[in-house]
């Protein structure tokens, strides 16, 4: 991992329904994770898949 990355890993139980877990690890604070994950929402949201323009 190059200096100054910071990496989040989520696991979560498949389904529907209240009880469902979901576990991170990673190496940042918890705010700078969701504001990654906000981002990266907004970002890939409508592109995902498609970001690079090929299809």
């Amino acid at each position: 991992m190059p200096y100054g990355y910071g990496f989040v890993v989520l696991a979560f139980q498949f389904g529907e329904g209240k009880g469902r877990e979901m576990m991170y690890v990673s190496n940042a604070n918890r705010d700078d994770i969701v504001k990654a994950m906000e981002e990266w929402i907004d970002h890939t949201e409508n592109t995902f898949g498609n970001d690079t323009g090929k299809y």
